[in-house]
């Protein structure tokens, strides 16, 4: 992540991380643009969880079938904010510090509710992965 965060498209592209592994202790940043609500001068929820995946073979097999998550999200961040009237999209980005995280696979989750019930979400996993010198997490 930079300072201050990029705000458009453009600017983050030259940033964009190529794999989905990072290092424990570090920070990630996020941009995703919000678009349907140039009409609007509604509110929207924006919600951010990063969810930690369980290791254990019933839990993997629930997960695979879309019927379970491991435990309580290791980050979660909601907000609520108004859309712009005559605004195609909405550019938004963050930065998450991730240094109480362990190292193992997580999944990251944005998602958006309009005050009329509409809604978008996107999941990404990632790999927290030790720093030098960090035991790895066998758990």
């Amino acid at each position: 992540p930079t300072d201050p965060l990029p705000e458009t498209l453009d600017a983050v592209t030259p940033l964009a991380k190529p794999t989905v592994e990072v290092r424990s202790g570090n920070r990630v940043g996020l941009y995703w643009e919000i678009y349907g609500l140039a009409e609007s001068t509604e509110s929207v929820v924006t919600s951010v969880t990063l969810l930690r995946e369980g290791r254990s073979f019933l839990g993997g097999i629930s997960r695979a079938l879309g019927i379970g998550r491991s435990g309580h999200p290791a980050i979660a961040i909601n907000w609520t904010e108004r859309s712009g009237a005559n605004v195609l999209a909405m550019p938004r980005s963050i930065s998450i510090e991730l240094s109480d995280l362990r190292p193992g696979r997580y999944t990251l989750r944005v998602e958006v509710e309009s005050a009329d019930g509409r809604s978008a979400m996107t999941e990404k996993n990632i790999d927290v992965v030790p720093t030098d010198g960090q035991p790895e997490d066998v758990s």
